[in-house]
Formats: structure tokens, C-alpha cells, sequence
């Protein structure tokens, strides 16, 4: 999506056949659009920590799976870390990590890991680096399969006003083995109920995405715009699709508020 993700590709990995999931190797190379730099200008609202809970429902050839997941996100106004765990059936688990600095500008990740994989921002160089690819030169504004849902929110929540129905937000998103364009375009409010709540949500859907996937996002607009749900579907009919079940804020030793 894992919300993404929960951001997407890895909510797929978790539950779709692998050849659906994998990444284009060719992406390794891909820089950002022209669009990208007055973007990373733009100006971000930070979400404070919190710990999201969510409830996954899928259908992988035909058969329904339900799962969970949780999104970990903690920031102490330099620096953030979020962590993504995925609890399926069978034992199935996935996870991800992000850690990296706060910006005027939002998320600047340093580090992204996935399957014992790690991609390296390093900005001095310019440049992506991964543990068994090739670099990828770093764009201005470029995020991770985790960070980016976040970044999202952030970019809206500062100035919502910039981001009417049929804006389209284009960024550098590099996973553990390549890095690609993400283009998301806003389709506007929708009001869903989670969670026993009634949550006012901003709706972003991903376009060009490889193999026809299609990736929605749904940023709750009175939770700092956190992603509280994110489908995938396939052209094939398998799909998963993710909603928060409980958030709780978290306080600088990590301790849980409702």
C-alpha cells in the first residue's frame, strides 16, 4: 500500500504470490520528477508518537485471510523511528523499519530495512546505496516504503489548502533494493468508520504503479492526517486492504495514552 503500508508492497509481499510483490530491478536508477524539488521545499506537520493497531482483510486466490498489523511511530522532534510489524496466519510475520531526521521540509530517512535487507541514504553522496544492488542517485524529498505514507500526511497537514482534489504528489520512494517514482494523486474527503470513531479522511490513490497494481490511501484528517487505511488490489482479483482498529498516542518514554 504499510500503509503503505503496511506500506503496500509489503503488505503484498506478505500476502500475494512473490512474482506480484517483486521489485523492478531497472528501478535502481530511477530519479525523481521535475516536480520533486519544489515539493521537498514544501513545508511539513510532524505527527507526534503514536502506536497504530490495524485489522487486515485479504483474498489471495480466492481464499479470504484476515491478519494484523501495527504501525510503531515515535519522533522526539529531530528524529523519528517507525516500525511496521505484520502478524498473519501460519505464522507469517513481515517487518520494516525507518529511522532518520526531522526537517522543516518533513521526513528525511537515513536507513530502511526489510528481509534482512537495507537501504542506505546517503546524502553527502547523493545517493541511495542497498545491500545487494546497484546505487540509486537521491533525490531531493525522496522517502522509504514506510516513511512515505507519514511524509504524505505531514505535506498535507501543514498547508491543506495546497492539496485540492487532482493535486498530484510525485516522490522518490526507495524500497530495500531499488528505488522508484511513487505518483499519488488526491480524489478528495471521504468519511469512514473505524475503529468505533467517525474519521473525516483525505483519499489518495497511487497511479503508474507496475503490473496495474492499485494502491489507495486513506489519511485521517482529526489524527494529524495518519494513515488509517490503505488498500492494494491486483488485476487478478487478490487484494488487502488494511484499517485502523485502535491509535494510541505514545509519550517520551514510549508510554501508552488512549
Amino acid at each position: 500500500m504499510g500503509l503503505p503500508v503496511w506500506p503496500a508492497l509489503a503488505l503484498a509481499a506478505a500476502l500475494l504470490p512473490p512474482a506480484v510483490a517483486a521489485e523492478p530491478l531497472a528501478a535502481a536508477s530511477a530519479a525523481a520528477p521535475a516536480s520533486a524539488p519544489s515539493l521537498a521545499e514544501a513545508a511539513a506537520s510532524i505527527p507526534p508518537s503514536v502506536q497504530l493497531s490495524y485489522q487486515v482483510q485479504a483474498r489471495v486466490v480466492g481464499i479470504p485471510v484476515t491478519a494484523q498489523a501495527a504501525l510503531d511511530w515515535r519522533q522526539d522532534g529531530a528524529r523519528y523511528t517507525a516500525h511496521w510489524t505484520f502478524s498473519g496466519p501460519f505464522g507469517l510475520r513481515r517487518e520494516q523499519s525507518s529511522a532518520g531526521a526531522l526537517t522543516p521540509h518533513g521526513l528525511a530517512p537515513e536507513q530502511f530495512s526489510e528481509r534482512g535487507r537495507t537501504a542506505h541514504f546517503e546524502r553527502a553522496q547523493g545517493r541511495i546505496t542497498f545491500s545487494d544492488m546497484p546505487p540509486a542517485e537521491l533525490a531531493p524529498g525522496a522517502q522509504d516504503r514506510l516513511s512515505v505514507s507519514v511524509q504524505l500526511g505531514a505535506l498535507i497537514a501543514a498547508a491543506p489548502e495546497r492539496y485540492p482534489p487532482g493535486t498530484q504528489v510525485a516522490l522518490q520512494v526507495a524500497g530495500a533494493r531499488g528505488a522508484d517514482v511513487w505518483t499519488f494523486t488526491v480524489q478528495g474527503d471521504e468519511t469512514l468508520q473505524l475503529g468505533g470513531q467517525t474519521l473525516p479522511c483525505v483519499k489518495l490513490e497511487r497511479s503508474g504503479a507496475a503490473s496495474d497494481q492499485q494502491l489507495t490511501l486513506w489519511l485521517a484528517r482529526a489524527r494529524n492526517y495518519l494513515p488509517v487505511r490503505l488498500r492494494m488490489s491486483q488485476p487478478n482479483g487478490d487484494l488487502a486492504d488494511q484499517q485502523l482498529t485502535r491509535l494510541r498516542r505514545t509519550g517520551s518514554e514510549g508510554n501508552a495514552q488512549e
